[in-house]
């Protein structure tokens, strides 16, 4: 008898204690939808606004060099040197007035008269009064430009090298058969007729530019061709380098690249710059500088903006679904190298309702396994479906013990009304 009632109790601690069983409730959640434009800045302070992330410019340089080496030769003819000779009054009566005009070929020359400078234009020759500008409406000038009468080095003079004015009109010099001032020009004459002093002149600045003919060195476009292409090849490896250089620094933060190419640059300074064909030129070393800027942010900045959006929909009693956002891909519509971004970006999602499962479960110890679903359609909202599993078989109860109960939730879209 004794036997009978341990098996009578073991049987029933097993149907009270050993049954478990799993309730799947579907829910449904409702769908979440956000298109924000997200703003990326360089200022942390504006970063933290909503819609907005944190950007860094990173930069890099590099620098490669070739020597350029000319081949070609040509003849440079010889060049005639040019510059200024002042006419001034050497005396002390002060001109006064237009004294008349030097015309175009009018010879100066150095002291010797070794080397005979030209003038190039007339000049006409003004001596403003005191505190004047002009003669009337001639401009005050007692400038003459000149030019060696010969393309040769040695007319590169000194300034106050050219001294002499063969030509002087009022040198008696040159009108030796006069007495007293008869013939003399009437430049030479102040207003009541007394003679004036000699004019002197001479060259203020050193006269420059003549050289003699010489063969020099060219480029020649054979070498101007081959130098572009090392230029093009020495760009090349730097925009590798830079590249490589810029994706270290980014450490895997995204690239805000827009379609245009902003956000990202890359410059390239040539010194000094390739001479044209033909071009007198000597061996030189050419550097290449490289100069490359680019944007970079956090991939998770933007979701993490978006997630803050997701949730400020969902409406109170509901939770953002469990593993519901879905972030999209981030399309940069504008950048700019100073760290200006602006992003596209779409994420998608549900809200559920918030479900006691604490308590659900102590609703369910004991009941009917076919009670289940109006039990739950009871205590929870937008219920779809109650599925009810027992182990190790189907009882006409449900087990007595809260922690024998598993409910799992599943969630499905529902469209917004």
């Amino acid at each position: 008898a004794a036997g009978g009632v341990a098996a009578l109790v073991g049987l029933l601690l097993f149907f009270i204690l050993s049954p478990s069983a799993t309730i799947t409730v579907t829910l449904a959640g409702s769908p979440l939808s956000v298109n924000p434009t997200i703003q990326g800045t360089t200022d942390a302070t504006a970063a933290k606004a909503g819609d907005h992330i944190l950007t860094q410019v990173l930069s890099a340089t590099g620098t490669g060099n070739f020597n350029a080496s000319p081949t070609g030769q040509k003849t440079l003819p010889a060049t005639a040197a040019s510059g200024t000779v002042a006419v001034q009054f050497s005396g002390n009566t002060a001109p006064n007035g237009v004294l008349g005009q030097i015309p175009q070929g009018t010879q100066f020359q150095n002291s010797d008269g070794s080397i005979v400078f030209k003038a190039t234009q007339d000049v006409t020759l003004c001596y403003p009064a005191s505190g004047q500008t002009a003669c009337g409406s001639v401009p005050g000038n007692n400038a003459v430009p000149v030019q060696d009468q010969l393309p040769e080095g040695k007319g590169n003079l000194a300034s106050g090298t050219v001294t002499s004015w063969p030509k002087d009109p009022c040198n008696p010099a040159n009108n030796p058969s006069n007495n007293a001032f008869g013939n003399y020009q009437p430049e030479c004459f102040d207003k009541s007729g007394t003679e004036r002093d000699f004019f002197s002149v001479g060259n203020p600045s050193a006269m420059t530019g003549g050289a003699d003919e010489k063969q020099v060195t060219t480029a020649s476009a054979s070498d101007v061709a081959n130098w572009q292409n090392q230029v093009q090849t020495v760009e090349n490896n730097l925009t590798s380098q830079v590249n490589s250089q810029l994706q270290s620094q980014a450490s895997g933060r995204s690239f805000a690249v827009d379609p245009s190419n902003g956000g990202k640059s890359l410059t390239f300074d040539v010194k000094p710059s390739l001479p044209s064909a033909d071009q007198q030129f000597a061996t030189t070393q050419i550097t290449i500088t490289a100069s490359a800027k680019a944007v970079v942010y956090n991939p998770q900045d933007p979701q993490k903006n978006m997630l803050a959006d997701i949730k400020a929909q969902v409406s109170q009693g509901d939770q953002l679904g469990k593993d519901s956002f879905k972030p999209g891909t981030c399309q940069v519509t504008q950048a700019d190298v100073d760290g200006t971004v602006i992003l596209s970006c779409s994420a998608t999602g549900f809200s559920q309702p918030i479900v006691d499962l604490s308590g659900l479960r102590a609703q369910l110890t004991g009941k009917n396994p076919g009670d289940a679903n109006k039990i739950i359609q009871s205590k929870v909202d937008k219920v779809q479906d109650v599925e009810v599993t027992e182990f190790p078989f189907k009882l006409w109860y449900l087990p007595f013990s809260s922690s024998r109960i598993t409910i799992n939730e599943h969630f499905v879209s529902q469209p917004s009304q």
